[in-house]
């Protein structure tokens, strides 16, 4: 018996599969589960997202105010330019993270811990740095102490959150599932390590 559309009982049926089997994978595609950005990783670019706004907002209120602060400068050794370009690195690599963080990217979990990381080889800084303005002020223990405990304490905290971002949820949020990264902190530290050293160089020749 021939069809009057012309078409085959085995052509039309092969074709009714294909289409079946078509629909089928289309509704597993969207159907299919999304990421779901942790609690913990919301917040943390939320907090990154203010610092990196207010640490603009001190830029700008710096750049109105520059001859104070350079004159404060001068008192303790520091030229106005390295503090200008270390609010600017800092804003924007708190701006940076907070964008990563919240999009889940690859580079998000590298900048983003690579901010802590550099937050405490900053924190470090200014327990040197505490440690000569108490020699200049004739031996200020009691303030030096207080500072030092302070700065502590923020270490602690930031330790706990690069931990954090070691879990295993938050790895497979940034894509970076079945790998352990705790090999990348003595990286990142190193860098860090050296964009703080390469300041001090360049105040101590250039300042």
């Amino acid at each position: 018996m021939i069809p009057l559309d012309g078409v085959s009982p085995e052509k039309s049926q092969s074709s009714n599969i294909q289409n079946a089997v078509s629909n089928t994978s289309d509704q597993q595609g969207s159907t299919a589960p999304q990421r779901v950005r942790p609690v913990g990783v919301t917040l943390f670019a939320f907090l990154f997202g203010t610092s990196g706004v207010g640490w603009l907002f001190v830029m700008t209120l710096f750049v109105s105010k520059v001859d104070k602060f350079e004159a404060a400068g001068e008192q303790i050794g520091i030229p106005a330019w390295a503090v200008f370009v270390g609010i600017l690195f800092v804003a924007f690599l708190y701006i940076s993270a907070a964008i990563g963080a919240w999009k889940g990217t690859l580079w998000g979990w590298w900048i983003t811990v690579f901010a802590l990381v550099y937050s405490i080889v900053r924190d470090l800084s200014r327990i040197i740095t505490l440690q000569y303005l108490s020699a200049q002020l004739d031996g200020d223990n009691d303030r030096f102490s207080k500072g030092v405990v302070t700065i502590t304490v923020r270490i602690l905290l930031t330790i706990l959150i690069i931990a954090y971002f070691q879990r295993r949820h938050v790895l497979q949020y940034f894509g970076l599932q079945n790998r352990s990264m705790f090999w990348a902190i003595p990286r990142l530290a190193s860098v860090a390590l050296g964009v703080a050293i390469v300041l001090a160089l360049q105040i101590a020749f250039f300042g």
